[in-house]
């Protein structure tokens, strides 16, 4: 409400002919005067320089309740409520005959006669004699108690509503139509680290990560859609003050004017959902270690099956090989060809072996092994075995704590995982890198690798291998446990999968990153020996 406006109104309106009320005028008599003053709908009250009232028109009277006449000879005053506005309307006389300014309005409360109070404004005006002195005051009263508490419930809700806003667990701001911030709550600091006049102005989309920058530019200009006041719900992360992103979930409401329909703010309220984005990463990961778990116990029961029947099927093959070579001479050509069976035989023993040792029911003669001088035997025969274009460097660390496992299979895993590496770098002369180390692995570090989670924090053996490859896309990083899955052609035995097997039982993990055009690493970690 603006009040100001109503009195300039109302002063415009009175103050020519109030001016001179009271001057020498020949051809306007009293009567005429009182019979204008009775008629305006505003109350006017004529009052001595003491502030003594000697004149109440008939709407004043009707204002307060009173019969007409009723409060002729009464001061102003005692129709105030109470001592305080009484002395402040005295000082006023006395402040205006002193310095005598313009006409001043005047706010104040008047009882009525049956004791309600009222807001009242009143123009108070000069009266002069026909010398031009001051010999009283005229006063335009209107009353403005409706107003008043207007003004009041409207002030009361906007501190409701700001006191809400300042307190709410979520940001609560208000943004130009372009995204610009124009309010944001305090709220922000909390979530967001920022003081909320150091986002004032700033456009919202300057503070959003990554491809997330479009929803909200979508979102701003949904206008143009078929529902543009439709509130809109969207995630994203959020720069914090410190360079950190949270995430925010975002209500966006579009507020548009009553009258042109155009769009004049927007209404954000915004919540950190952060917890919620890491739970659900979690969930996501713990189905995936469930999915992967169930598809390896599937594998795992399958291989093993299949190992123990085909192993039953490889004795009587053996034994009865072994039979007929000793009844066979040397020199009979069936000799020759019965050799070539148990051979045949004796190689699908070890696939036999490598079956069972992913299903992860191999037999393991348990010993301490020397990591270091396992690789360095290793390494030393592949170099000279595998292609010339693959150079092999060993940077391994000395007196490493042993490892507990057995020595065949833990040979099998470094020979499988140096032999991909050289052969995955053989054809652009690449180079494979060997490290070792003893590691002080936490649940953090221990987190990035395969089936992590059922690895307990401690002392562990780590064995990298680093190749300059052309890396792996990550649909084939997804395969390549799979037994059987081989980038190459034809793949050879289960690989990688016989690998997993026994890394798993050994107690250990094992990780692969890996990007095409980078390179690949692959890091096992086996538990130090006690």
């Amino acid at each position: 409400m603006d009040i100001g406006k109503e009195q300039q109104g109302a002063q415009s309106i009175y103050s020519d002919d109030l001016r001179s009320f009271g001057a020498a005028d020949v051809t306007r008599d009293e009567g005429y005067y009182t019979s204008l003053f009775s008629d305006l709908p505003h109350g006017i009250v004529e009052t001595d320089l003491s502030g003594n009232i000697v004149f109440s028109n008939p709407a004043h009277h009707k204002m307060l309740g009173f019969r007409d006449g009723a409060i002729i000879g009464r001061h102003v005053c005692e129709l105030m409520p109470d001592e305080s506005q009484q002395l402040r309307f005295r000082a006023f006389l006395q402040d205006i005959l002193a310095n005598q300014p313009a006409p001043t309005p005047y706010r104040s409360q008047n009882v009525k006669g049956n004791g309600q109070i009222i807001d009242t404004l009143a123009d108070w005006i000069y009266k002069r004699n026909d010398n031009g002195e001051v010999v009283g005051f005229v006063a335009i009263i209107t009353d403005i108690t409706a107003r008043v508490r207007a003004e009041n419930s409207l002030r009361e809700s906007e501190e409701r509503y700001r006191l809400l806003a300042e307190n709410a667990n979520d940001i609560i701001s208000r943004c130009s139509p372009e995204g610009c911030y124009t309010y944001v709550s305090r709220a922000c600091n909390t979530i967001l680290g920022y003081r909320p006049e150091e986002l004032l102005g700033r456009n919202m989309q300057d503070f959003c990560g990554g491809d997330h920058v479009e929803k909200i530019r979508q979102v701003i200009e949904s206008k143009n859609t078929s529902h543009p006041d439709r509130a809109n719900v969207i995630e994203y992360p959020f720069r914090k003050h410190d360079g950190a992103y949270v995430w925010l979930e975002s209500t966006f409401r579009i507020i548009r004017g009553l009258k042109t329909g155009h769009i004049i703010e927007l209404i954000v309220i915004s919540r950190d959902i952060s917890h919620r984005k890491e739970d659900e990463a979690k969930r996501h990961k713990l189905q995936s270690r469930i999915q992967q778990l169930q598809k390896l116990e599937s594998l795992g029961v399958l291989a093993g099956g299949i190992a123990h029947d085909f192993n039953n099927l490889l004795v009587g093959i053996l034994g009865n090989a072994d039979l007929a070579l000793m009844d066979i001479k040397p020199s009979d050509p069936a000799h020759e060809l019965m050799q070539n069976v148990k051979e045949s035989a004796l190689r699908a023993s070890d696939l036999t072996n490598q079956m069972l040792a992913y299903s992860g029911k191999g037999k393991f003669v348990i010993s301490k092994i020397d990591l270091g001088e396992l690789i360095g035997e290793t390494a030393g025969l592949l170099a000279e075995s595998e292609n010339d274009d693959a150079t092999l460097h060993c940077q391994l660390t000395e007196k490493l704590p042993p490892i507990e496992g057995d020595v065949s299979q833990i040979q099998q895993v470094v020979t499988n995982i140096l032999t991909n590496a050289i052969e995955a770098v053989a054809e652009n002369s690449g180079t494979v890198t060997v490290f070792t180390q003893q590691v002080e692995a936490d649940d953090d570090y221990i987190s990035h690798f395969y089936l992590g989670e059922d690895l307990k924090a401690g002392p562990y053996v780590s064995l990298k291998v680093v190749d300059s490859g052309e890396g792996m896309d990550a649909e084939t990083r997804k395969r390549i446990f799979e037994p059987f899955f081989s980038t190459k052609f034809p793949g050879r035995g289960l690989g990688l999968a016989a690998v997993l097997g026994i890394v798993r039982g050994h107690h250990g993990g094992i990780s692969v990153t890996s990007k095409p055009g980078v390179g690949t690493t692959v890091e096992v970690l086996l538990p130090a020996a006690e």
